[in-house]
């Protein structure tokens, strides 16, 4: 059975909760087991089960009160200047997508289709925006993505 994309919506029936909750609790406390040895980090999940059991993970040879400490060190200024830092790094995050978003769509309608550096792409072009076979078009367009060089497009190294 291939996997299917899930929508991300409150489940109705308990059961199926429950379930849904015991998979992927273990998958998280993996990753946060994973992100506590390979960087060091002080790290403390703590979650309820819909049935209202705890769980919690510490990161490697820590404790909770260590970990609880060094948050109540932090003043409410760091924490606050954090979080704007936080912030400002998400909204960037944004910006770059929105910029990828932009361009990748320019690229879509055509925009790109008259730029010189792009010569060798254009018979391609062509024969897709030609070709009324629909099939034949998706094949175009997948050879077309296929010879993108992606990271050009998206600036990525």
């Amino acid at each position: 059975m291939g996997r299917r994309k899930l929508k991300i919506r409150r489940l109705e029936s308990m059961k199926a909760r429950q379930t849904k909750y015991s998979k992927r609790k273990i998958g998280i406390l993996k990753k946060a087991r994973e992100l506590a040895v390979l960087c060091d980090t002080d790290l403390a999940l703590l979650m309820f089960s819909p049935t209202g059991k705890p769980s919690l993970c510490v990161g490697q040879n820590k404790d909770l009160s260590t970990v609880l400490e060094r948050l109540a060190k932090m003043s409410v200024d760091d924490r606050e200047e954090r979080r704007g830092y936080t912030m400002k790094l998400q909204q960037d995050q944004l910006r770059e997508l929105k910029d990828k978003l932009a361009e990748k769509t320019k690229i879509l309608r055509g925009n790109w289709y008259r730029s010189s550096s792009n010569k060798g792409m254009k018979p391609l072009i062509r024969q897709l925006v030609t070709r009324r076979d629909r099939e034949h078009s998706f094949r175009v367009m997948n050879l077309l993505i296929k010879q993108l060089d992606v990271s050009s497009i998206f600036g990525q190294d």
